[in-house]
């Protein structure tokens, strides 16, 4: 390996480093939670789907039975093969560790079963008489 490698593989890991202090993964963490939760207990639950990445995640995942879990990753990993070459290294670094934590929530919240209850959407309203 040249110096010159040496060095970009130094910067890179110093790079990776920085993206894993808590103040950077507690965000990502965050919100991968709450999409994973409203995906796994609306979206899928009412078949209303997200368009992009996510309807194309759902869409497998109700034709084929493959876990979400499994899916989002493979899914992802297509899209940074794009993104690598014109968004840069920066947003591949963020945008793995993301991709990491929706995976690991898709399998806690499917390990447990639907926790919002979804009949009264399609019940019809009934009108509340007023004596």
């Amino acid at each position: 390996m040249t110096a010159k490698w040496k060095q970009r593989l130094r910067r890179e890991a110093q790079a990776f480093g920085q993206l894993l202090r808590p103040a950077r993964l507690a965000p990502l963490a965050a919100g991968a939670a709450i999409l994973t939760f409203g995906l796994h207990n609306i979206h899928a639950q009412t078949g209303i789907t997200e368009g992009g990445v996510l309807g194309l995640l759902l869409f497998v995942n109700h034709w084929t039975g493959l876990p979400a879990s499994v899916v989002s990753p493979v899914l992802d990993l297509l899209c940074y093969l794009l993104a690598l070459r014109f968004l840069g290294g920066q947003f591949i670094r963020t945008s793995l560790i993301s991709t990491a934590a929706v995976a690991l929530c898709f399998k806690f919240w499917e390990s447990f079963p639907y926790l919002l209850s979804l009949i009264h959407i399609s019940e019809p309203t009934r009108p509340i008489s007023i004596s």
